[in-house]
C-alpha cells in the first residue's frame, strides 16, 4: 500500500525489500518499484552505505517483526541529509526496545531528530486497540 502511494507522489526508482517472495510478488505486480530484493530486517542489508536519498519503513517496528537493531543498517544505506522515516508501534510500551537504539543514534551523532506523529490507530478496523506513531529522523 505505501509504494502505491509513494509512486502516485511521483516518486521513482523505489526499491523494496521484504522477507516473504509472496509478498515481493504482489509488489512487483504493482509496477511502481525498480527494483525489488528478499531481506530480512536486523541482517546486514545487501545495499552499499549512503546507497538511498531516503529510507522508508511501514509496520515492521513492532513487536515480533523486526528488531530495533535494523535502524543502525537503515541509517547506513542512507546518504547524510537524507530521512528515514518510520511508524513503530507504541500502545503498552510496544516502543521500548526501539527507543534506546533511537536515542544512541541520536547521541552518537549518526541522526538527528526532525518530528513525529502523535500516536494514531493505523489499522481502525483490523487493529483498533495498537497505536502507532511514525517518526522522521534525518542521517548525519
Amino acid at each position: 500500500m505505501v509504494g502505491d502511494l509513494i509512486g502516485l507522489l511521483g516518486f521513482e526508482n523505489i526499491t523494496g525489500i521484504d522477507l516473504s517472495d509472496e509478498m515481493l510478488k504482489v509488489a512487483d505486480a504493482k509496477g511502481v518499484y525498480s527494483e525489488l530484493r528478499t531481506m530480512r530486517l536486523g541482517d546486514d542489508l545487501d545495499f552499499a552505505d549512503d546507497r538511498f536519498a531516503a529510507t522508508l519503513i511501514v509496520g515492521a517496528l513492532t513487536p515480533g517483526h523486526a528488531p530495533a537493531s535494523c535502524l543502525y543498517e537503515l541509517v547506513r544505506v542512507t546518504r547524510p541529509g537524507g530521512p528515514v522515516i518510520f511508524s513503530v508501534r507504541v500502545d503498552n510500551g510496544s516502543d521500548a526496545p526501539f527507543r534506546p537504539v533511537i536515542e544512541e543514534l541520536e547521541s552518537r551523532g549518526q541522526w538527528r531528530f526532525a518530528e513525529q506523529t502523535p500516536e494514531m490507530t493505523m489499522m481502525p478496523l483490523s487493529e483498533p486497540d495498537k497505536c502507532h506513531r511514525v517518526c522522521v529522523y534525518v542521517v548525519s
